[in-house]
């Protein structure tokens, strides 16, 4: 119930669908979301079910462990959400080669 520590650790999170650097600028769309989210929320539904630390919070901790895993070891479905995320962008980035800023 820390809003503060669930936007760390989300932050810690997203940062890894690219690989810790900096998000660029993206523009979600509610198709990305209808279509991959999906399967990240019963990813991180399947971890809360699983062995997580006693007496810590079982949403931060699913969230965490998510985090923690190496690409080599994600999750195939958080790995697939990540790779939607990463579509997206590359898909809509002009072929210009222009700096694309984070989205906060």
């Amino acid at each position: 119930n820390d809003p503060a520590a669930l936007e760390r650790q989300m932050h810690e999170f997203l940062k890894t669908a690219f690989d810790g650097a900096a998000w660029p600028g993206i523009k979600v769309t509610r198709s990305l979301v209808e279509q991959h989210f999906p399967e990240f929320v019963q990813a991180l539904w399947d971890t809360m079910k699983g062995p997580l630390p006693l007496g810590e919070d079982t949403f931060l901790s699913a969230l965490e462990k998510l985090t923690t895993n190496s690409p080599s070891g994600r999750e195939s479905r958080v790995a697939s959400f990540f790779e939607a995320i990463r579509d997206v962008l590359f898909t809509t980035l002009p072929s210009t080669g222009a700096r694309v800023g984070r989205a906060s």
